[in-house]
């Protein structure tokens, strides 16, 4: 009876799940496809072992700040009431650049931009030729949900008007000076291929050439039928899009526009639900031959920034 109790387990899991991608994967890494079902750790989650903790940064816990790379370097920036400004070449060790390099903040983005590094904070945007030792301010256009880069131009997206918001829309600059309002179409979380802007928009991705004209492309569901929300963490590499849920699912979009997504039990190995309010993703980006995500715990006892990486090689495709 036991052994047809675990025949019917096994069959049944198999019948539940795409034995292909575990089967390949686990192949690869060593491990039998039984192994890979059944691993106390990551069973229905086989890329679970990808993610590693790189460090928790020595400075002041904080959430809302940002994270961005320039000159082969991290750079992490500010937070709610902080305005700090820190550097890394390996992600472990950091040297403060800036104490308070952009006054009172409440919720800013920081980007590289030709060769130096752009701010948008609190409805103004700053600008550093230094690697963040200093900072001038040099327009006041709005703050923004996103602050990237696509086609040797800087852009800006922001959605509502409130605080330091006046106008919902997608604007482009060539300098961080003078903008141009595009649409109004606008992302709250948003990244960039080579020939696409892909952003978020009230549960909906979308991709756009220019930032005017748009195709929606269909979101994935995990395995309980959710889709992805508004503020979900989503990179580009290796002609793939890659989007990590809130709910610990890895999902792929290649150019064939089709989605494979995989159970990774990410909450777990981030510590995703923390035991106050839980843990925020708020940046995830590519750094050397890593995916650098950068995350705040809201535990007792105040903030956290915490690093994780993965190996570029070892995600899914």
């Amino acid at each position: 009876m036991r052994r047809l109790s675990i025949l019917i387990l096994i069959i049944t899991t198999l019948n539940c799940y795409n034995i292909n991608d575990y089967k390949n994967l686990y192949d690869n890494k060593g491990f039998t496809l039984i192994e890979a079902l059944f691993n106390v750790n990551s069973a229905r989650a086989p890329f679970v072992n990808i993610f590693k903790e790189l460090s928790t940064p020595p400075f002041q816990g904080r959430r809302y700040h940002s994270i961005t790379v320039l000159n082969n370097k991290l750079f992490f920036s500010g937070g709610e009431n902080i305005s700090d400004v820190w550097a890394s070449e390996n992600g472990i060790t950091w040297v403060q650049k800036n104490s308070n390099a952009f006054g009172k903040v409440s919720y800013h983005k920081i980007v590289a931009f030709k060769g130096d590094l752009y701010a948008s904070v609190n409805g103004r945007i700053w600008k550093s030729t230094d690697e963040g030792v200093s900072w001038t301010n040099i327009s006041t256009q709005s703050s923004g949900y996103c602050l990237f880069t696509f086609s040797d131009k800087l852009y800006i997206s922001y959605a509502y008007i409130a605080y330091y918001d006046t106008q919902q829309g997608f604007y482009q600059s060539d300098d961080g000076v003078t903008w141009t309002l595009l649409s109004s179409n606008y992302g709250t979380s948003c990244t960039t291929s080579y020939n696409y802007i892909y952003y978020i928009n009230n549960y909906n991705l979308y991709r756009s050439s220019d930032g005017i004209t748009n195709t929606n492309i269909s979101l994935p569901l995990d395995q309980f039928g959710r889709t992805i929300s508004s503020t979900t963490a989503f990179f580009y590499v290796n002609n793939n899009l890659y989007i990590l849920s809130d709910y610990g699912n890895l999902s792929v979009y290649n150019e064939t526009n089709k989605w494979k997504t995989y159970s990774t039990n990410i909450t777990t190995v981030l510590n995703l639900r923390g035991s106050d309010g839980g843990t925020n993703v708020v940046g995830i980006l590519p750094y050397k031959d890593l995916i650098i995500i950068s995350l705040y715990d809201n535990g007792i006892g105040g903030y956290k920034n915490r690093l994780f990486s993965v190996k570029i090689s070892d995600l899914p495709k």
